[in-house]
């Protein structure tokens, strides 16, 4: 009887092994008849009804090992890292502005040029026989004399009212004004206490308040009967209404007006032009230079008409001063 090789014994050794029948190789018990050769010389799937028959077993259905599963993993490469070129800087009002120098032409270095905004003027009219006061509104200073009530009825004529001095404006325009053309007479304002003695009531509703330039003891309300205000110099003074004096009546502007002067004017006239140009122009609307000057008036500076000399050594063509890259 053949013996077993020494090879053969050991590759059988483990518990539960089969030797393939050409000696090079051994296979577990349950891989017997399972479908798949595993000897290399397909011993283990030699007789299988008889092994089956031998251990009651079924037919063998195939088996199939699982497949190792290849997966093609897309390598994902960072995208491109692009750098974003910073705008320059703002330039900066009377900076000059820097170029990017490119290779083989000059770079010329400029200030930026001047933005200027033209603005409309607007202008509030009186009525005529009326000026316009620093709080915008507007005042007629009376040439006669009158009683209060009369002074009254001649205001509201004008559409108007005697004047109403709250504040420090209105009081301040109206003393400057009698200053100047007529110091020495008292004039009739828009304040009395008619209805209610002690209670004083400007012309328009509104009761006194805080604000006011009463002389030294007043209002006193001498004999009774002083319930009218008057105006003399800078002070008030309550005086008895039958009397005579100038008035003065305050209406709101008659109008508004509005003009386009370049910036070289803020009076408007009448119809709608510019009056008294500023920065040697001229025009209706101050558009153009005035003769002996020379420049562009709609620029809306005011440099924009100069001296025609002047205008002249300015705008000579020179040379321009341009800085060339290096390596040129």
């Amino acid at each position: 009887m053949r013996k077993r090789s020494a090879h053969r014994i050991i590759q059988c050794l483990y518990p539960g092994s089969l030797p393939c029948t050409n000696g090079r190789g051994c296979i577990q018990e349950a891989e017997r008849c399972d479908g798949i050769v595993q000897c290399s010389d397909g011993s283990d799937e030699d007789n299988c009804l008889a092994h089956y028959a031998k251990h009651g077993l079924g037919l063998a259905q195939p088996v199939v090992k699982p497949q190792a599963v290849v997966t093609t993993v897309q390598k994902h490469h960072p995208a491109p890292v692009v750098m974003k070129s910073h705008p320059p800087p703002a330039p900066v009002k009377g900076q000059p502005v820097m170029v990017q120098p490119v290779k083989g032409q000059p770079v010329v270095v400029q200030a930026p040029k001047q933005v200027v905004m033209l603005q409309q003027v607007v202008n509030l009219a009186c009525q005529t026989g009326y000026v316009m006061g620093e709080d915008h509104l507007c005042y007629r200073f009376s040439t006669d004399v009158v009683k209060y009530a009369d002074a009254e009825r001649a205001c509201a004529q004008d559409g108007a009212g005697l004047a109403v001095l709250k504040d420090e404006v209105s009081h301040g325009f109206v003393y400057g004004f009698l200053q100047a053309f007529n110091p020495h007479n008292p004039h009739w304002i828009g304040l009395d206490d008619r209805a209610i003695e002690g209670q004083y009531v400007y012309a328009d509703g509104s009761a006194l308040g805080k604000f006011n330039h009463w002389d030294t003891a007043q209002p006193d309300d001498a004999d009774r009967d002083q319930d009218c205000v008057q105006m003399q110099g800078y002070y008030w003074d309550d005086r008895a209404c039958c009397e005579e004096k100038h008035y003065i009546c305050q209406a709101p502007p008659a109008q508004q007006i509005t003009c386009f002067c370049h910036n070289h004017s803020n009076q408007c006239t009448m119809d709608g032009g510019c009056a008294d140009c500023q920065h040697n122009t001229m025009g209706a609307h101050c558009e153009m230079c005035q003769p002996g000057f020379a420049g562009a008036a709609t620029q809306g500076t005011p440099n924009d008409c100069l001296p025609i000399q002047t205008y002249r050594l300015m705008h000579v063509k020179q040379p321009l001063l341009v800085m060339q890259p290096k390596g040129k």
